[in-house]
């Protein structure tokens, strides 16, 4: 089969590329790229895009893309299979697929675009990885809390409102009865999943603070990441301050009362969040960048892919200082 090549994008307008991932059971996927654009009130077509980490950089996975071979990573290979669905299609923005990343200039051009292209989606999938025993009780009794809070004003309540502990120990009753250590295997379960590398990654925090709404996915399991937000609070666990950070700006009724509504300028981030991880470093500086109130929507530090890092580097000393 004859390798997947990119048609050009319209680099002038807001344009993306989408991915249809054709529904299916087997092992082989199968999925379609199209192009559409962004700021289309009439014509908009309604997206999922996925938060996820790239893990290894080997190729080692390929899936069928308009009737051609697309290489991919075995981390979204994984993604791609538990996403997919039985009955029906999903439309995905995906970065790894819908950007063209051999080509520089495109790739500089969809960075840009990264804050609107997850704020207009439907909602965003944070994927953390592979499930184990311990996500999976976890990811459970966290849904079956999103279950039993369909019956209330749960929306009206705060992160600290004690109902929810109430709420919390009522609806996992029938996980108690199963599991003799529960509550051991629940708690390590919150723990596995602060500990995985996507709590790590720099473009999280566009990924988190642009979504309009999202689910956490893990494994075959999936719940909603508003109430992912309150789980520490309820098993009394303290994340470290890089985690902390993600958790308040992932999509609730309580963001405007996090650190994403104060002040943030491109330094006092870089002060905040310059050890998180990035592929290059000029990504830190490009996704710090997509969230600061200062320089976002000005002609500094505007991703380009072209540029030597040495020069970006410079550049952002010459602003900062």
């Amino acid at each position: 089969m004859e390798e997947y090549k990119y048609e050009p994008l319209d680099l002038e307008s807001p344009a993306i590329r989408l991915l249809r991932l054709h529904h299916g059971v087997a092992s082989d996927i199968s999925c379609e790229l199209f192009q559409a654009e962004l700021h289309q009130r009439q014509d908009s077509v309604s997206y999922e895009a996925l938060s996820y980490t790239w893990g290894s950089s080997d190729l080692s996975k390929s899936i069928r893309v308009n009737g051609h071979m697309m290489k991919i990573t075995q981390n979204l290979h994984e993604a791609l299979l538990h996403l997919r669905k039985e009955d029906e299609d999903r439309i995905l923005w995906i970065d790894a697929v819908c950007i063209n990343q051999a080509n520089l200039k495109e790739r500089g051009h969809q960075v840009a675009q990264m804050g609107d292209i997850y704020k207009e989606a439907d909602r965003v999938i944070f994927r953390l990885g592979m499930g184990s025993h311990a996500t999976d009780i976890f990811m459970e009794s966290l849904r079956l809390l999103q279950q039993a809070s369909t019956k209330h004003a749960c929306r009206t309540w705060s992160r600290y409102d004690g109902r929810w502990e109430h709420l919390w120990d009522s609806s996992r009753s029938c996980l108690k009865l199963l599991y003799p250590d529960f509550q051991d295997l629940e708690k390590r379960g919150l723990e596995e999943l602060l500990g995985r590398p996507w709590f790590r990654r720099v473009w999280i925090l566009q990924e988190a603070a642009f979504a309009q709404a999202g689910i956490i996915s893990c494994g075959t399991k999936s719940m909603s990441a508003r109430l992912f937000t309150l789980a520490p609070l309820l098993l009394d666990i303290t994340p470290d301050a890089h985690c902390q950070s993600v958790i308040d700006i992932m999509p609730s009724q309580w963001r405007n009362a996090s650190w994403l509504s104060a002040n943030r300028s491109l330094y006092t981030l870089l002060g905040a969040f310059g050890c998180s991880e990035a592929t290059e470093s000029r990504d830190l500086i490009y996704a710090l960048r997509g969230i600061s109130s200062d320089v976002r929507d000005t002609a500094i530090l505007v991703p380009d892919y072209k540029r030597p890092e040495s020069d970006i580097v410079h550049e952002l000393f010459r602003y900062i200082y």
